[in-house]
């Protein structure tokens, strides 16, 4: 299936956020990161600027029983927020019995983001081989209101860092041209645009935009 995505831009301050407290994952399977929330120095201006801070979030492996909220998520998103139909159903579901076979591989990496304080999932992101040197991004979701506070930034770096170790060379994605956020965010990571193409999926017409990030080479 091509990859619905959606993600969100990061400005410089988000950079520099995610560098002190993206902290990265072990091969542990417990929740070992947290991404903390800013602080408001004048507590007066919390309901302005803050309306409502979710709390932090941790990440973690993707397990079985994370597979409704991931369906039941994307589906609920995409078919209500963006119009998708019926069929964008089928693909999740069809995309996740591809993945879970991979369940076990090494050289997968499948993270699921939650809130620190309910232990309620709120993100998602897949990688899985294509081929040997090939990986590819599916299923790229964050909740909107955890969104723009460089989380999502930090769980496709957290990929890309487990792809250079396991000697990938390449990681693909795919999404549309209507997730621009998404779009915005790939582009900041290092994915070039290889193609963009007519679709017309899920009774949307849109255009497909294939990315591509090449690693560098570890032997040199």
């Amino acid at each position: 299936m091509a990859c619905a995505t959606e993600g969100m831009g990061s400005t410089g301050k988000d950079r520099s956020t995610n560098r002190r407290f993206w902290k990265g994952l072990s091969d542990s399977s417990e929740p070992i990161l947290t991404i903390f929330s800013y602080r408001v120095a004048d507590p007066r201006l919390i309901r302005t600027i803050m309306p409502l801070q979710p709390a932090p979030t941790v990440a973690r492996e993707y397990r079985p029983t994370d597979r409704k909220w991931v369906t039941d998520t994307n589906v609920h998103h995409y078919m209500t927020v963006e119009g998708f139909d019926a069929s964008f159903a089928t693909a999740v579901s069809s995309a996740l019995d591809m993945l879970e076979v991979q369940l076990e591989d090494e050289a997968s990496r499948f993270l699921i983001a939650e809130a620190s304080d309910s232990s309620e999932p709120v993100g998602c992101v897949f990688f899985s081989a294509d081929d040997a040197r090939v990986g590819r991004l599916r299923l790229f979701y964050l909740d909107q209101a955890y969104r723009g506070r460089g989380i999502g930034r930090g769980m496709i770096e957290e990929v890309i860092a487990h792809a250079h170790k396991r000697d990938f060379d390449t990681i693909r994605v795919s999404t549309f041209d209507r997730h621009v956020a998404a779009c915005r965010l790939y582009r900041a990571l290092g994915f070039q645009e290889q193609s963009r193409e007519p679709a017309f999926e899920f009774g949307k017409r849109m255009r497909q935009i294939d990315f591509e990030k090449v690693l560098p080479d570890q032997s040199r």
